[in-house]
């Protein structure tokens, strides 16, 4: 993904600041016609036409950061302000209406935690390496988390550790379940020092793809054609200490706040994609003949569509509460938005699985994206934690 950057780095962030300034002239943290409009537009123009053929071909087209940033949207996803925390949620809800979850899921993830740890706790050194590029689309990252043992229990990682020298660092180890692995230029590991006893004490080590000692292999996965998942093995792979993150074994602490929008982030993008799926289902039953008129006269396919949008209805009212909290720092927020990635992966799989059923025959063809919206769900709930972590998460919290 090397190119050449029309802007230094200098000028690059002078100009991506320049842009966010004058956008927050305004105080409203829902709304922002103008960025909403860029995405839409760039997305029906460089996404949408093509995301049939990705997905039949499986192709991973990382060229669409690139093209986001020359766009001038990647720049105005700025993690570390109430902008740029505003217009991820924006893209996240457009990228739902382009029908591809992989496409989806590529691009979030790399703007979600790789770049909110990269902003806030990274030295200048790794900053001007790879959050820069990352920010220009011209490196796509990736967040090693999940193992085999611990799945998505932070406190059981152990497979993969750190061990730290005078001047250098070897990681051993293995992640699995990792999005854009292959392909993602550099990845933040969460690791845990070996010897260490503190149940907590991780940090986060970011490891270039082209590092020695680190092997990538995609897994082949029913869903999820459009981005890539896979392993990462670590195998005495020596690495700098200015490769550090942040501190040492602070890294759960570091973790917390990008999780949780991680989650709220992939809920927007899920609840978009859910209301794509009744509309179009809606459109189907108005026009499919059945005996004497069309499929919604009858009153048992009224009432399944009434269900479904008093459903999405009730989650989009609550992501909207949730949103606002969580723009605002309120200290429900992360609570909450567990509950709300709950609840719409719950729905959502809910609402496909109807949709499907008041589509017969057609919805399971290969060639239907409805088909394909129904494997991609069911892989999506699973990510920034199952739904047992989520439900062990809230439950944790409303039993103290």
């Amino acid at each position: 993904m090397e190119r050449t950057p029309k802007l230094n780095p200098t000028e690059f962030l002078k100009e991506a600041y320049k842009i966010i300034k004058e956008n927050l002239m305004t105080n409203d943290v829902s709304s922002n016609n103008v960025f909403e409009e860029l995405v839409k537009s760039f997305l029906d123009r460089e996404v949408i036409p093509f995301c049939d053929e990705w997905e039949k071909n499986k192709n991973v087209p990382t060229d669409i950061l690139f093209k986001l940033s020359e766009s001038g949207i990647l720049q105005q996803c700025d993690p570390c302000t109430l902008l740029g925390k505003k217009n991820k949620l924006i893209l996240a809800n457009a990228m739902g209406k382009t029908r591809s979850m992989g496409i989806t899921c590529m691009v979030l993830n790399h703007l979600n935690i790789p770049m909110r740890l990269l902003s806030e706790y990274a030295s200048p050194f790794l900053k001007d390496k790879y959050l820069i590029p990352a920010l220009r689309g011209e490196m796509l990252g990736a967040v090693g988390i999940t193992e085999k043992k611990s799945g998505s229990d932070l406190t059981a990682i152990e497979d993969t550790v750190v061990e730290f020298f005078e001047d250098s660092m070897v990681l051993n180890g293995q992640k699995t379940f990792i999005l854009n692995v292959p392909g993602a230029d550099f990845v933040l590991v969460l690791c845990k020092e070996i010897g260490s006893t503190n149940q907590l004490s991780f940090t986060w080590v970011l490891v270039p793809s082209k590092c020695e000692g680190i092997r990538m292999e995609r897994i082949q996965t029913t869903p999820l054609h459009t981005v890539s998942i896979g392993n990462i093995i670590f195998e005495n792979c020596l690495l700098p200490l200015d490769h550090i993150v942040g501190k040492r074994d602070r890294g759960v602490l570091y973790l917390n706040n990008p999780l949780a929008e991680e989650r709220l982030i992939g809920s927007v993008a899920i609840l978009s994609l859910m209301e794509e799926i009744i509309q179009s289902t809606l459109d189907f039953v108005s026009h499919r003949k059945f005996t004497h008129g069309v499929l919604r006269d009858m009153q048992v396919v009224r009432h399944r569509m009434a269900e479904m949008v008093a459903d999405y209805e009730v989650v989009s009212a609550y992501c909207e509460e949730v949103k606002q909290n969580w723009l605002c720092n309120r200290k429900e927020a992360t609570q909450q938005v567990a509950m709300l990635r709950l609840l719409i992966s719950d729905t959502a799989q809910t609402v496909v699985d109807a949709c499907l059923q008041l589509n017969g025959g057609r919805g399971y063809l290969e060639t239907n994206w409805l088909s394909r919206a129904y494997r991609d769900l069911l892989a999506a709930s699973s990510f920034a934690g199952t739904q047992e972590i989520l439900k062990e998460q809230i439950s944790v919290h409303i039993m103290k």
